[in-house]
């Protein structure tokens, strides 16, 4: 019937049609696709194969497909294959090397589905697709990588890298080296952990949310320069060292890793506080010149006050006394005055003297001469004063010590007379096995120690102290008195002090 014919004509035209549209697609398939049956030979290759393998489809027909794949990649290759064949497959995929035309290896995907049973393919449909392009970059990452963790190795700079979680997740051998540790010791951890044990510069801890590279996962800023004391648990040391950290951004505005570098400067340190220290014992041994200068000429100047100034007053004395017995009316009068005037100006000479050289101090001791210069001060003011020596022993003290702590006590005595106006004076000397403690309290009015300038006696003070490594503190309160504090060491030498 025409009408039947019709139909047939174009269901047939469709069909061409579509068989047409199959073939364009397959053609220009950016994958390469074979059919190999079940003994591995090919029995079909689409057009898109030459555009990968540069051979016609035509001159793969009939090869067993182990004549294109890579030897070192025949096992792999086999193993999937014969999984599609058993229906075992459990890859989506292997990366093996076919065989160009050129007679080059290419890196290719390759995908196998099972079709033996399915009509009309009848065979495993392989599509491969040509990886060589990301295998390249990725073996250049893995070298360049490769390259760089071997460089990180080999620094002789420290180099820990620190996640975005700040957990430690790459080291070298200088930081194992420099920290004292092992790897199985330091990845993983953090700053925060508190098995760490470090300090600043001054000795006081470095709690582990200040550590660089906890601060620069905070801030996202580098930290430049931060001087960290780190004990080793192994060889029981501390480390200094100069620590840098790098924040790495990620492409969200966080951070991806933060690197950390650090030096060793524990020797730099050591010659710096040798420089340090050379400079601090030059300062005081000109200090300590300065003050025994000091004490040589008040000893001089004392001797000479005693010996012959006191002389020829007394002589002078004696003159007036003479003429005061032959004097009468006016003239006797002046006499006795001048006679008193001159008696109190011995007196007072013979007071300076006794100041400027105590005569006890060589004699009877330390103790004795604050004693008297206790009873000096009770019969020349108002003020009150105790003197506690009860657990104090000087038998062992040096000569020079005896006469710091004298003059520290003659120096804070005069503060308290010129500033203070006590009603009560306090002095205490006590020693024990390590240190020789001073103390000089006094009721007066007192002052603000966090704005008051220190003047020259408190100066003197603190100098001669500093001669035999002691400390001066100072507690005061306007209105509420001061205490003076001396700690002195021990020392039993003489030499110690030169």
């Amino acid at each position: 019937m025409p009408g039947n014919s019709l139909k047939f004509k174009i269901a047939v035209g469709e069909l061409q049609q579509s068989e047409l549209f199959y073939r364009h697609l397959i053609s220009h398939s950016v994958d390469g696709i074979v059919m190999i049956n079940e003994s591995g030979y090919i029995i079909y290759c689409a057009p898109s194969v030459k555009k990968i393998s540069g051979y016609e489809p035509e001159a793969l027909l009939d090869h067993h497909y182990n004549e294109f794949v890579h030897p070192d990649d025949l096992q792999k290759a086999g193993k999937a294959f014969y999984s599609d064949i058993n229906g075992q497959s459990v890859l989506n995929y292997v990366q093996i090397r076919l065989k160009h035309s050129d007679g080059d290896w290419v890196w290719c995907i390759v995908r196998g589905y099972n079709l033996l049973e399915e009509k009309p393919f009848n065979s495993i449909i392989v599509y491969f697709t040509d990886d060589t392009q990301r295998r390249e970059i990725e073996d250049r990452l893995r070298t360049s990588e490769e390259q760089l963790r071997t460089l990180i190795h080999n620094l002789g700079q420290g180099v820990v890298v620190h996640d975005g979680r700040g957990e430690i997740t790459i080291c070298n051998q200088a930081a194992l080296e420099m920290l004292g540790l092992t790897e199985d010791q330091l990845l993983g951890k953090t700053s925060l952990n508190p098995d760490w044990n470090v300090i600043h510069e001054n000795g006081n801890d470095f709690p582990g949310d200040t550590h660089p590279a906890v601060l620069a996962l905070r801030t996202k800023k580098q930290i430049r320069n931060v001087v960290m004391g780190v004990y080793r648990p192994v060889s029981k040391d501390r480390r200094w060292l100069l620590v840098n950290a790098e924040p790495i951004p990620d492409n969200n505005g966080g951070i991806n890793n933060v690197i950390v570098s650090f030096a060793d400067i524990t020797t730099q340190k050591k010659l710096s506080q040798q420089l340090i220290d050379q400079e601090l014992q030059k300062q005081k041994l000109l200090t300590q010149a300065t003050i025994f200068g000091q004490e040589k000429e008040r000893r001089e100047i004392g001797k000479e006050l005693h010996d012959n100034i006191n002389q020829h007053l007394n002589t002078t004395r004696l003159y007036l006394e003479v003429a005061k017995e032959k004097a009468n009316g006016e003239v006797k009068e002046m006499i006795t005055l001048s006679h008193k005037s001159l008696t109190d100006t011995i007196n007072e000479i013979r007071m300076m003297s006794q100041s400027l050289v105590p005569p006890t101090l060589g004699d009877l001791g330390l103790v004795e001469s604050v004693q008297d210069l206790c009873d000096a001060l009770r019969r020349a003011h108002t003020f009150s004063i105790e003197f506690n020596c009860r657990y104090f022993n000087e038998e062992e003290l040096p000569g020079k010590l005896r006469l710091i702590l004298f003059r520290i006590v003659q120096e804070q005595i005069t503060n308290i007379i010129r500033h203070a106006n006590p009603g009560h004076v306090m002095i205490r000397l006590q020693s024990d096995a390590e240190y020789i403690i001073l103390t000089i309290k006094d009721d007066g009015k007192g002052f603000d120690t966090a704005h008051t300038r220190r003047g020259l006696g408190f100066s003197n003070i603190h100098n001669r102290a500093e001669l035999f490594n002691g400390k001066v503190e100072i507690q005061s309160e306007p209105g509420k008195g001061c205490i003076l504090t001396v700690i002195i060491p021990q020392i039993t030498d003489e030499s110690d002090t030169n």
